[in-house]
């Protein structure tokens, strides 16, 4: 997991609509990124899960950034090699040579974590919410047949 930290963590906020959110800030080496979680018609408002939730989108944008930087650095690895495989004297076999191809595979290998990790946030944050929903819907039912007897 890529380290970050919370800047700002604030909920039952109010937008010019009248939507209530959430709002994370994080703060990481590439900078701040910010998430807000609106809460949806006819759901009970949680902090704890509203604030995860923008946590979640925050902590997702600042993956993207890593994976299209890591993208960037794989690109301009293969075009130098392609430059240095155009010279007559380049020694493929040379200390940085290899270096350089090294280089290009950790690049590639961060890269596909890069990208699992983003899927996974994903998958989780989708596997929070539909748990709550359920969890709330036992709740409510069982609410209701205690009030029935």
């Amino acid at each position: 997991m890529l380290r970050y930290k919370i800047l700002k963590c604030e909920s039952n906020l109010k937008d010019k609509n009248q939507k209530t959110y959430s709002m994370v800030e994080i703060g990481t080496e590439l900078g701040k990124f910010t998430g807000i979680a609106y809460l949806h018609e006819g759901d009970d408002f949680s902090n704890f899960l509203g604030c995860s939730i923008a946590e979640s989108k925050a902590y997702r944008k600042y993956l993207k950034r890593k994976i299209a930087n890591t993208k960037e650095r794989i690109i301009e690895l293969k075009n130098l090699m392609k430059m240095l495989d155009c010279c007559k004297r380049h020694n493929r076999k040379s200390f940085e040579s290899r270096r350089i191809w090294r280089r290009f595979c950790e690049l590639r290998e961060e890269l596909d974590t890069y990208i699992s990790l983003y899927d996974s946030c994903s998958a989780a944050t989708e596997t929070n919410l539909a748990k709550r929903d359920k969890v709330i819907r036992d709740l409510k039912t069982s609410a209701s047949t205690r009030r029935k007897k």
